[in-house]
């Protein structure tokens, strides 16, 4: 993430973008509302490298989960994804959906899942790499088929958040709007978001 970018935090104040992005997901994981007691929650970053924040609390089951997981979400180098790497989004998803299906393992048929992907680029594949942003993508949107065709809701959501001004087209790469598109989820610029605010 770039840290040259100033945006509006909730306070009014003026911070980086990283910062601004870190206290949403303060906010979020400290409000029981949004992220109720039992859920299950995964970290994580993308750059070249891709990283599971697999140390972190993935349940919040009692206040001491949350709190930790609020402090991990603090630190200041414990959120960085790989910062001189390129944005690859195939690997992130790749993971997140990994993730989901092992969390869906082990939960009520009609849990819902929620994956949100913050990206300041476009899907750039490391050198070598096989693994592309729209095959994970179609693999998603078939495991959200086949669990709508079976249970009558759609318990998947995607929604895939710009965290600064992106382009809707990218010759020879899947922009993050793309994705969102391909996925049926929403794309989010924050850019063009009310004072260009996270929250």
């Amino acid at each position: 993430l770039s840290k040259k970018t100033m945006v509006t935090a909730s306070d009014g104040s003026q911070v980086t973008l990283f910062e601004s992005l870190r206290q949403a997901l303060k906010q979020i994981v400290e409000d029981p509302r949004l992220i109720g007691p039992g859920s299950k929650v995964a970290f994580v970053t993308f750059g070249t490298a891709i990283t599971e924040k697999s140390a972190w609390p993935s349940r919040l089951d009692t206040p001491a989960d949350r709190e930790k997981l609020s402090q991990n979400i603090a630190s200041a180098t414990g959120l960085q994804a790989d910062k001189h790497g390129d944005t690859f989004m195939a690997g992130g998803l790749d993971k997140a959906y990994a993730k989901a299906i092992d969390f869906g393992a082990h939960c009520e048929p009609c849990a819902t899942t929620l994956i949100v992907m913050l990206t300041d680029g476009w899907d750039e594949p490391p050198a070598g790499s096989t693994l592309r942003v729209r095959d994970v993508a179609a693999k998603l949107v078939s495991k959200e088929r086949e669990l709508k065709s079976r249970l009558g809701v759609n318990t998947w959501q995607v929604k895939v958040v710009g965290l600064q001004r992106l382009p809707d087209r990218k010759a020879g790469t899947t922009t993050a709007s793309e994705l969102a598109g391909i996925l049926g989820g929403d794309f989010f610029d924050v850019t063009k978001q009310g004072n260009g605010t996270i929250a």
